[in-house]
């Protein structure tokens, strides 16, 4: 049996109406296909440019993908539908036709070969709204994660990099629907996200940027700028798609953050120093506490000090008394024993001052530290030695 090109070839010398369809209104591509039969298409060069198929390339619906699968689906159902409740077989017809990413003009006409029963239609692309390539082209040029949201049909589109800002490719997310959007933004952020955006869109604030964390796949937080602005509307003035860009900021929120618990640590101290947040896990440490522990900020950061630096013969009177402290919510100073990352037990003298935040909550503990190991042993031996003597 003749393939589909051929059988456009018959059909262009037995009906002039397709060389017309395809000189005069293929602008932006064009599809052939047997009427009734259209799982088999053939596109033409624009076209499969524009949805990144070889050129002049023959497919079969059945082996897209979901995306390429819903718009060749879509578009042949409302050509078809057409074709058969106006009977207008060998004329060339015009007809809009929405499709979930784009409106397209098109010509089409459908042509019964002499040889046989077989109808074929050609469908000629005049313009189109084109947002499906509209977020290739601007990711592309930008290097930017892209997003669009159909306000209308809640269908959201976004780029490989998207998915790449949170440890994915886009094949691993896919479908990618707002669900993914809420799954992976942090549980603090997603409100304050979503009534922010309300108020952009009915017109209530003018611009639409704000800071978000998502979970990575390895679990962090990878902090991104959002930005976004109307794209269309419909005829009836509601907001039909609303687009825009996430950009990972995670380093530059980390370096602010640095400087933020920088700023609380007394300039040029040597003494160790560990800062936590409220609830007593590691945020910072210096030098000094590295040299004295034998553990970096990255081994310990998000944990409890006495996780890993109490030992067998850490006193449980000296860790409830920390506790008891820590929750009166005033300065203090204890000595408890530690040890070191090598097991090295050793004795600290702990000076703790609360942080309080603007509403008079605790938002952080420094613990600036002294290491009394020798101090203690001189203490203890001039105390025996003076028993001695006693």
């Amino acid at each position: 049996m003749n393939n589909l090109k051929q059988k456009l070839h018959q059909c262009i010398n037995q009906n002039y109406q397709y060389f017309e369809l395809i000189n005069d209104y293929a602008l932006a591509g064009y599809c052939f296909w047997e009427l009734g039969k259209n799982n088999k298409l053939l596109l033409d060069k624009k076209l499969s440019e524009k949805l990144e198929f070889s050129d002049n390339k023959e497919i079969s619906i059945s082996n897209l993908d979901d995306r390429r699968k819903e718009y060749f689906n879509s578009l042949i159902t409302q050509l078809e539908s057409k074709i058969y409740s106006k009977g207008n077989e060998d004329q060339i017809c015009s007809t809009s036709i929405q499709l979930a990413r784009e409106t397209l003009i098109i010509h089409y006409s459908a042509f019964n070969l002499s040889e046989g029963a077989e109808y074929f239609v050609l469908a000629a692309i005049e313009i189109h709204d084109d947002f499906y390539r509209a977020i290739d082209k601007v990711s592309g040029a930008l290097d930017l994660a892209i997003w669009q949201w159909n306000l209308k049909t809640n269908e959201l589109i976004v780029n490989e990099k998207w998915a790449n800002i949170i440890g994915y490719t886009l094949k691993e997310l896919e479908p990618v629907t707002v669900q993914t959007f809420i799954d992976v933004t942090h549980p603090e952020d997603g409100n304050s996200t979503l009534s922010l955006a309300q108020d952009y869109l009915s017109g209530k604030i003018n611009e639409y940027r704000t800071e978000i964390r998502f979970r990575h796949k390895n679990g962090t937080w990878r902090w991104v700028l959002a930005k976004g602005k109307i794209a269309s509307r419909t005829e009836s003035g509601e907001v039909e798609w609303f687009i825009g860009s996430h950009l990972d900021i995670t380093e530059r929120k980390l370096h602010e953050h640095e400087l933020d618990t920088l700023a609380l640590v007394p300039k040029n101290t040597l003494h160790p120093v560990l800062i936590t947040d409220e609830l007593g896990k590691i945020i910072y440490s210096n030098n000094s506490f590295y040299k004295m522990s034998g553990y970096q900020l990255q081994e310990i950061i998000g944990k409890k000090p006495g996780d890993f630096l109490q030992g067998t013969d850490t006193k449980e009177s000296d860790v409830s008394s920390f506790r008891k402290k820590l929750k009166s919510g005033k300065s203090f100073t204890q000595e408890i024993l530690n040890y070191s990352k090598s097991g090295r037990p050793y004795r600290v003298s702990c000076f703790v001052d609360p942080v309080y935040a603007k509403d008079g909550s605790i938002k952080r503990f420094i613990s600036i530290q002294t290491d009394i190991t020798e101090d203690r042993k001189t203490r203890e031996y001039l105390s025996r030695f003076k028993n001695t003597l006693d």
